[in-house]
């Protein structure tokens, strides 16, 4: 199982790739500012912020890495 993270992923597009992954059985956290209440992996996280995103990457590794954070 690969494991992806998300940037964006609660948005409107970022749902839609998130579902998509779920379904196709991958590893998912999502790193957004603001949850979507899924049962997934989630990281409170502004990409503006470097702090936040080494946060991320302290997190897990990821084979993946999608970013639709606007």
């Amino acid at each position: 199982m690969k494991s992806v993270l998300v940037f964006g992923g609660s948005g409107f597009l970022g749902s839609y790739i998130v579902s998509e992954l779920a379904e196709r059985n991958y590893s998912i956290t999502i790193a957004d500012l603001v949850s979507n209440n899924s049962d997934l992996d989630f990281i409170s996280c502004d990409i503006t912020k470097k702090v936040d995103i080494e946060k991320v990457f302290s997190y897990k590794k990821y084979e993946i890495v999608y970013n639709l954070a606007g």
